[in-house]
């Protein structure tokens, strides 16, 4: 496992019409050692396959 300067913890649940916004949002910031963790609890919806996209 490779490790990063920061670590973006982002809890989601059933946010799959929000989702896609905060990842466009990580992506856009100029520091790039950095990982994202989605923390999917349980979703009912497509936010993991969001995520996954």
């Amino acid at each position: 496992m490779s490790t990063a300067a920061i670590d973006v913890i982002c809890p989601a649940w059933n946010r799959s019409e929000a989702i896609r916004t905060t990842i466009d949002s990580v992506l856009a910031q100029t520091f790039e050692d950095w990982r994202l963790i989605v923390v999917s609890d349980g979703c009912t919806d497509d936010t993991d396959d969001v995520v996954l996209s």
